[in-house]
């Protein structure tokens, strides 16, 4: 690429400053995580760094998928999906580049990039931090159907409408990965009670509403203005997510031998 591509003046994948570590480049996505924010920024996508880096596969590489609105995607695309993280120690604060990341999709605009990312063989895993109410759950826990209608509706007409609901997103893309027969994890990671468990079921009864006798699935902060003061540069298109120097990373029940690999590599103490 030239500087036209990318200014002098903007971080990207292929423009790293003098004297900074240069990120992993991933060679193709291995995971598909919907709900790119600060959280899995700072945590998910920076263990999936250091387990690239430590062992030398770049074949987990990460299409994040972000719901509410296409700002990060308008941060990170420009970049190559490069970022800084924001480490605040005890003492003092560390900046770090993460290119986990291979790029940021907005579902209202690219839905059928992300199913199309969600069906293919090399993804043999999909996260999820949508926070609680991003579950489309009524008071009873079950499925709420007026929030999820609309992929339904599309996952029964077989049409690539922009997606209404994460829930719904999955579940399209599940459908459209079921002929290959190619086994994936679904990994939340959200703060619930057997959240693992919450989203089989509501899964399952996305499937029975959209496909009835259809097969289901089992599934297994920002920064503050004074932090990001002291950033650097290449930090001022896209603020770094902050995260503690004291961290732990844990996966419970990975189903999948290459889901298992990531998950173990990818552990932090």
């Amino acid at each position: 690429m030239t500087t036209e591509d990318h200014p002098q003046d903007r971080l990207h994948r292929d423009h790293v400053p003098d004297g900074v570590d240069a990120p992993v480049t991933p060679t193709a996505v291995g995971i598909v995580h919907l709900g790119i924010g600060a959280f899995h920024r700072a945590h998910q996508a920076v263990y999936t760094e250091r387990a690239a880096l430590a062992t030398g596969d770049t074949s987990w590489g990460i299409l994040g998928v972000t719901q509410r609105s296409a700002t990060v995607r308008d941060q990170l695309r420009p970049q190559g999906g490069v970022y800084a993280v924001l480490t605040a120690g005890e003492q003092e604060s560390s900046l770090e580049l993460v290119g986990s990341v291979v790029d940021v999709a907005y579902p209202a605009q690219e839905t059928g990039r992300v199913l199309e990312a969600l069906a293919a063989p090399s993804t043999h895993v999909v996260t999820l931090t949508i926070t609680e109410k991003g579950y489309a759950r009524r008071p009873d826990g079950s499925l709420d159907t007026s929030v999820v209608g609309p992929d339904l509706a599309a996952l029964r007409a077989g049409d690539a409408v922009p997606a209404a609901s994460a829930i719904g997103l999955l579940v399209r893309g599940l459908a459209a990965r079921a002929p290959s027969g190619a086994p994936i994890t679904v990994l939340t990671c959200d703060n619930m009670v057997d959240n693992g468990r919450v989203l089989e079921r509501l899964v399952r009864e996305a499937v029975d509403a959209a496909l009835p006798g259809a097969e289901g699935t089992r599934c297994a902060g920002s920064s503050t203005s004074g932090s990001r003061s002291r950033a650097r540069w290449w930090t001022a298109s896209c603020p770094p997510p902050r995260r503690s120097s004291v961290t732990r990373w844990v996966a419970c029940s990975a189903c999948g031998t290459r889901a298992s690999w990531w998950a173990n590599r990818s552990r932090s103490g």
